[in-house]
């Protein structure tokens, strides 16, 4: 039997985070959540997610993580898309930007794509 992905989702908006775990629960993903960065931290360390859904307005995080090396995959979410934060993300280690304005099934696939890639760190080292 196949183990279940681990993602991580990080959000200051509830209902959206609470939205985007139901989807991922019932697609069978297991779930943890933080709403800051801190708390980010602390399930990363304790869980090692195999994928952490970042929401944009906390890119201190993938700074935080980019210093430290963290080896994992992330992709970003925006409610308000933009070239220059694009940017950003993928420079900090993002294998995927997305808008929120996705409908669920695009943020499965979305999902299932950022878990089959191997995470940028681990591209560059190859």
């Amino acid at each position: 039997m196949k183990q279940k992905e681990n993602i991580l989702v990080v959000a200051r908006e509830p209902e959206w985070q609470t939205f985007v775990t139901q989807a991922l629960r019932k697609a069978g993903y297991n779930v943890y959540l933080a709403h800051d960065k801190t708390s980010a931290l602390g399930v990363i360390a304790g869980y090692q997610p195999d994928l952490i859904i970042v929401d944009a307005t906390l890119a201190d995080l993938l700074k935080t993580l980019a210093w430290q090396s963290v080896d994992n995959r992330l992709m970003v979410v925006t409610a308000t898309p933009s070239v220059a934060e694009a940017v950003s993300a993928y420079r900090y280690g993002a294998l995927d930007y997305v808008s929120k304005a996705f409908d669920i099934a695009g943020l499965l696939e979305a999902v299932t794509t950022a878990l089959q890639k191997q995470p940028v760190r681990q591209r560059l080292l190859v």
